[in-house]
């Protein structure tokens, strides 16, 4: 193995070392929440990834790359989600970013919760449409259609909400994959400039199995080793405006369209791994508001960015469309 790919596994490892001790300042979510009447969407996924806790999970090879970045308290997205230093777009997320790594046999994404100054809980804007983005004994479903023409619908199933500790416990879960595939765990934090969600979510593969974002990943930028070149991308990235994602949780169900969508190159990527909990200010003023949440996947590497699998994130913001 080349000097260079030694070092870029070292530096791979520190990152959720920088998040843990980030995570001290780590911001607490209040666990009561009341619950809104549910608001019911209808949609037709055509493809159901339910959790499948029988299945035994595969443990990667060991030259398969594992996840990356992790953001700290000080808001700073690592490798890693996506979501763009010079970028098309990019995010701030508090959780830990991590890099999904090799294509076909593992790769992750993950976010942290830290800030430089925690903000203050704001609970009720982790609580859009009858969804609570911080109820950790509730599962969600996930559903969005993986083709422009929205005629194929992937489904996730009973998705594990892990939220930002002090202690950086569920960081390390989140990107502990090997130990929870091929059940669905999604890691969020609070934007620490406008309390809204930040939903950090793995995509690449695990020992040959999708995550979950990895059908976004892909529409977006094409393949994790040969990745569109950067004009295709951001006109993708124009594209997904609109782009639908439903959320179900209990009896409601609710569907965001896509209100933005940035690349955080590698140079941003790196800026942020320690302000994760700024990633909102990548976005034009007055696009994050309170029916808004922000989700965090990562971006293959592009010519000029470290020989890295996911140098890169992307920074996806939804909001809410009511009936």
């Amino acid at each position: 193995m080349s000097a260079k790919r030694i070092a870029a596994r070292h530096r791979k490892w520190l990152l959720p070392a920088v998040f843990v001790l980030g995570l001290a300042l780590g911001l607490g979510l209040s666990a009561a929440m009341t619950t809104p009447d549910p608001v019911a969407v209808a949609i037709s996924p055509t493809h159901v990834l339910p959790r499948t806790s029988t299945d035994t999970p595969t443990t990667a090879p060991t030259d398969t790359p594992q996840p990356t970045a992790t953001v700290t308290a000080s808001p700073s997205p690592t490798s890693t989600p996506s979501p763009t230093a010079t970028a098309t777009h990019s995010p701030t997320p508090q959780p830990t970013l991590a890099d999904t790594s090799a294509p076909t046999d593992s790769a992750p994404v993950s976010t942290a919760t830290p800030f430089e100054s925690p903000p203050t809980p704001r609970p009720n804007l982790f609580y859009i449409g009858g969804i609570n983005f911080a109820a950790t004994s509730e599962p969600l479903t996930m559903i969005y259609p993986t083709d422009w023409a929205r005629s194929d619908w992937l489904t996730l199933e009973g998705v594990d909400i892990l939220i930002s500790d002090a202690t950086g416990a569920n960081l390390r879960l989140f990107n502990d994959i090997g130990s929870w595939v091929p059940d669905h765990k999604i890691f969020v934090y609070a934007d620490g400039l406008t309390g809204v969600p930040v939903l950090s979510i793995h995509d690449g593969y695990w020992s040959r199995r999708p995550l979950e974002a990895e059908p976004l990943r892909e529409l977006i930028e094409g393949s994790v080793r040969s990745p569109y070149d950067l004009a295709t991308i951001e006109a993708n990235l124009e594209r997904l405006q609109g782009h639908p994602v439903t959320f179900a949780q209990g009896g409601s169900q609710a569907t965001f369209l896509v209100r933005d969508a940035l690349r955080m190159d590698a140079e941003t990527t790196n800026a942020y791994l320690y302000k994760p909990g700024r990633v909102s200010e990548l976005f034009s003023e007055g696009q994050v508001t309170q029916e808004t949440l922000i989700v965090l996947i990562c971006s293959a590497g592009q010519p000029n960015e470290p020989d890295e699998t996911f140098p890169a994130r992307f920074l996806i913001l939804l909001a809410y469309a009511p009936d």
